[in-house]
């Protein structure tokens, strides 16, 4: 066999591996994603401690914890969410929540990585979890910057079914505006 068909093979065997490739559907048609499965996968399984992926990245966004643990799998999860790696970014923002549960910016995290990226264009706006979840993460923080960020997450996520995504984009897009003209130093905000 040459090298080509034998590739062409794996390719083919892989590409119908579950999770590997799945179609999902929604109101604006089909998507086909490179994405791990839903959140039944082992990954998400809150019994099981999500373990540290070296070579991501160094980059860290300072965070209100003592905990270090819970800010090395914060750092984590943004570095696996900015190389567009969500449901390990996800497992990584939950492992930072069990370390320290009242690390606000935990939760917001994992919401932000739960939420609408270019690979990632089907999500539900309305998941009651993450909505209780980013309504705790205000409570659990005194700070200025991470405030202003989970409200700001916040129209991202509602309860009303009826809403258009892309009326939850501009939403989102006119919460940050003000963020990136107070906060204009701080390149989290910008990149955001």
């Amino acid at each position: 066999l040459s090298a080509l068909t034998i590739l062409a093979f794996l390719a083919v065997i892989t590409a119908f591996r579950p999770g590997i490739l799945s179609k999902k559907t929604n109101t604006e048609g089909d998507v086909i994603e490179c994405a791990p499965p839903d959140r039944t996968a082992a990954i998400f399984n809150s019994e099981r401690h999500f373990i540290p992926l070296p070579g991501w990245g160094n980059h860290s966004f300072k965070v209100s914890t003592k905990n270090d643990s819970a800010q090395f799998y914060f750092d984590q999860g943004l570095n696996l969410f900015y190389s567009f790696h969500l449901g390990e970014s996800q497992a990584s923002f939950l492992e930072a929540q069990r370390q320290d549960s009242t690390c606000a910016m935990a939760y917001w995290g994992y919401a932000m990585a739960s939420g609408p990226i270019i690979n990632n264009t089907v999500y539900n706006f309305a998941d009651a979890g993450i909505i209780s979840s980013l309504e705790k993460a205000l409570t659990l923080t005194n700070d200025p910057l991470e405030k202003d960020l989970i409200k700001a997450q916040q129209t991202r996520y509602k309860p009303d079914n009826s809403l258009k995504r892309r009326d939850l984009f501009i939403a989102y897009r006119d919460a940050m505006k003000p963020l990136y003209e107070k906060y204009k130093d701080n390149v989290e905000v910008a990149t955001l």
